[in-house]
């Protein structure tokens, strides 16, 4: 019985990847490296730590990671103000869900990042946990970012749904041991997602299937 549904956030409920993608683009051109299709492709999915240290190892930048992952942040950041937006069908999506399981958030971005952006589209308050990657030692696609998920809302993993995009977040939540749904993107269309337990093109798809299921 599904009790539970747990949203990644970036790629899932907010059409972010190509946001990180012209922030990683920024920052590199910076220090003259180009940001490949490759080294976006290895960071996605993974938290931020994970991520500055792909970058710094995969371009030869002479520089701490720590200081790429500072100035990664804050460029999308800066760009999320004007260019961030909902994915379409997920307020609908989340509106049928409410009401009828808990809802909760796992995302690789960090906490106060994650926090920051549910609130700027006005639904924080209907996701009954909020776990980000820097809240675990070891983020996707390791399983303990969604296994403390499941704790935090009472829920058996076994019980959860969690809609994925990146195979390190489906990876995760399948060791897990939660039902996975991956939502198929244009960045993660040459990835291998087929680890899934199902594969939907948009929110709007998932939502069909859903008023079926519950």
């Amino acid at each position: 019985m599904i009790k539970a549904v747990v949203f990644d956030m970036d790629g899932v409920m907010i059409d972010s990847e190509w946001i990180y993608k012209k922030a990683c683009q920024n920052i590199l051109k910076k220090y003259g490296k180009e940001a490949t299709e490759e080294l976006f492709q290895a960071q996605m999915g993974r938290s931020m730590e994970e991520a500055q240290q792909i970058i710094v190892e995969m371009t030869g930048l002479h520089v701490e990671p720590e200081k790429i992952g500072k100035e990664y942040i804050n460029e999308y950041l800066r760009l999320s103000e004007e260019l961030l937006k909902p994915n379409p069908g997920l307020y609908n999506l989340i509106n049928f869900l409410k009401s009828k399981v808990s809802l909760a958030v796992a995302s690789s971005t960090q906490q106060n990042v994650v926090e920051k952006i549910l609130e700027r589209f006005g639904i924080k308050k209907v996701f009954s946990a909020i776990t980000g990657g820097d809240k675990v030692k070891r983020s996707k696609p390791y399983p303990e970012i969604y296994t403390m998920t499941s704790r935090k809302l009472g829920v058996l993993p076994a019980n959860c749904i969690v809609i994925e995009d990146s195979p390190a977040g489906i990876e995760s939540a399948k060791k897990a041991g939660m039902t996975v749904f991956a939502l198929e993107t244009e960045h993660n269309s040459n990835m291998d997602i087929s680890y899934a337990d199902s594969q939907f093109d948009s929110l709007r798809e998932i939502h069909d299937y859903l008023l079926e299921m519950l």
